[in-house]
């Protein structure tokens, strides 16, 4: 797929025109500065690529972390607006100060590890397009602004790239571009493991987020003004995406996700054993406890929601890793 400059994505795309975007990425000293950089790039080279990447360092990074953004502000000049946070305060912090630093209307968030398709985010301004047009040829809408807007993501696990490995070796005359099948050094094959798909449309969002989150977090393009007219994220463990959909669902915004897999998104092993355990459990009950006392669940749907997340928390995380793929997740099929 052709990547236009920006210059010529606007002038090709009259509705894009005053939608210019920004990126949003957070990273900490953990991260593999070869998934960094895998990440990164696929999002720069969107057909319709970023005004703005905002990158913001949870804390101090590793030498080789620093090398990458580095790289990344050489190869894509202009672009690049990293924040420092002095301090590793966790995700919905270093969020939350990144979403104040975007200048632009529109945001798309993206995890450090994680690859995007390339006209990902042309595909989210056209749906955003749509919906503005709509309103000025004075379409009867549905309640609120659309200020969430995801998709599927197909998981996938790839090769281990070492997290030594210096990125400026990854050199190959396509750099940074994703192949149908993500082939190329840069992008290893990996195997699908499943595909996690949402309801569509607003109102079966609006079911769905009183049982489980219903947007893929790495996937969303959502409006700043919306975010911050709510209060921004809160540093809420393990759910400071699922907290802040829900306030913005409860304020009158719509949400809604695009049949389309989106991004690809690395899983490991240690996914599942993540997601269990009397701590997990906790910060699931005080989840829905706060939902509870918003008024966005009743009280059949808090007690449903807290049987249901204690139990998926302490079963043996062999049997949450079968519930996980079986129920949660679709597979691929081999012709998708």
């Amino acid at each position: 797929m052709e990547r236009r400059t920006m210059e010529q994505s606007w002038q090709q795309n009259n509705e894009y025109e005053c939608m210019k975007y920004s990126v949003l990425m957070p990273v900490y000293h953990k991260e593999n500065p070869a998934y960094f950089y895998q990440a990164a790039a696929s999002m720069m080279n969107q057909t319709i690529p970023p005004d703005e990447f905002v990158l913001v360092c949870d804390g101090p990074l590793t030498p080789v972390l620093d090398e990458t953004i580095q790289t990344i502000d050489r190869e894509w000049p202009g672009v690049l607006q990293v924040l420092r946070l002095p301090v590793c305060g966790g995700i919905a912090r270093a969020l939350a100060a990144g979403v104040e630093a975007c200048r632009n209307e529109w945001i798309a968030r993206m995890d450090s590890d994680d690859i995007a398709c390339p006209d990902r985010c042309e595909k989210q301004l056209k749906r955003y397009a749509e919906e503005a047009a709509g309103k000025l040829l004075g379409k009867k809408a549905e309640q609120g602004k659309l200020g969430l807007l995801s998709g599927k993501i197909a998981e996938f696990a790839a090769a281990e790239v070492p997290e030594q490995e210096n990125v400026d070796n990854l050199n190959a005359p396509d750099r940074g571009e994703i192949g149908s099948g993500m082939n190329g050094k840069l992008f290893p094959p990996g195997r699908i493991t499943g595909i996690r798909s949402l309801p569509c449309q607003y109102k079966e969002i609006l079911t769905f987020a009183r049982k489980r989150n219903p947007m893929n977090h790495m996937a969303v393009m959502m409006r700043r003004s919306a975010v911050l007219a709510v209060g921004n994220y809160h540093p809420v463990p393990g759910a400071e995406d699922y907290e802040l959909w829900v306030r913005l669902l409860q304020a009158g915004y719509k949400a809604e996700n695009l049949p389309d897999i989106l991004v690809y998104a690395r899983t490991d092993n240690g996914m599942i054993k993540r997601r269990g355990g009397l701590s997990y459990a906790r910060a699931a009950l005080n989840l829905q406890k706060t939902f509870f006392k918003s008024g966005f669940l009743n009280r059949r749907e808090y007690l449903r929601n807290c049987v249901i997340r204690v139990t998926a928390s302490l079963i043996p995380a062999s049997v949450r890793g079968i519930l996980y793929q079986k129920k949660l997740r679709g597979t691929l099929s081999e012709d998708a």
